[in-house]
Formats: structure tokens, sequence, C-alpha cells
């Protein structure tokens, strides 16, 4: 037993595999991100809810600016809900993903 086996096991990214898809959207590489996003869910089967869960945890931990910080956690929880009520999770993924690149180039105006 190793580390791929116990990620693969539970279904859950790597930290640096969150930390990346992230880094990508805060750079504004929507293309990136949503890349690196499709291979998350659809090539390593992690679910959408354990993504927002994961994204969740590692924002708390990150050294940004606290406005940016509160505006993503918000992105996360209106994303978390409308999974919560049905909402196709592949468009609310990548919807989620732009609104952290639209937050990001907010930070920089």
């Amino acid at each position: 037993i190793d580390e791929k086996m116990i990620y693969a096991i539970t279904s859950t990214a790597r930290l640096d595999e969150i930390s990346d898809l992230l880094a990508l959207s805060l750079k504004g590489d929507f293309d990136g991100a949503e890349s690196l996003l499709s291979h998350l869910l659809h090539e390593r089967g992690i679910a959408p809810n354990e993504l927002i869960n994961q994204c969740y945890r590692t924002i708390l931990t990150m050294d940004i600016d606290r406005k940016l910080k509160v505006r993503l956690i918000d992105h996360l929880g209106e994303t978390d809900f409308r999974l919560s009520e049905g909402a196709n999770s592949d468009i609310q993924l990548e919807a989620l993903i732009a609104r952290f690149v639209i937050s990001s180039e907010k930070r920089e105006n």
C-alpha cells in the first residue's frame, strides 16, 4: 500500500492537485484549471462534493488577501448549495472555476 493507492481508494485528490487547481484559477488560466478539473472528475472519479470540500480546506490555509479568501469561500458555498439542489455538476464546477478566475482579476484591478 502506498500513497497513490490510498488516494485512489478514497477517491480524493492529492493536496498538490487541489493547490494546482486553485493556483491556475487565481492566475486567470481558465483553460488549464478546467483541464485539471476535468481530469479529477472524469479520469480520477473524484466526487464533485469532495472537490468542493478539499478546495474549502485548502483555501482556508492559503496565504491570500482576506477579501479574496472570503469571495472564494462564498463561491464555494453557492456551488455546494446548487449541487445539493441537483444542478449539473460539470456546469457548476466549471462556473466555480470561472468565478475564481473573475475574482482573481478583480483583485488586480
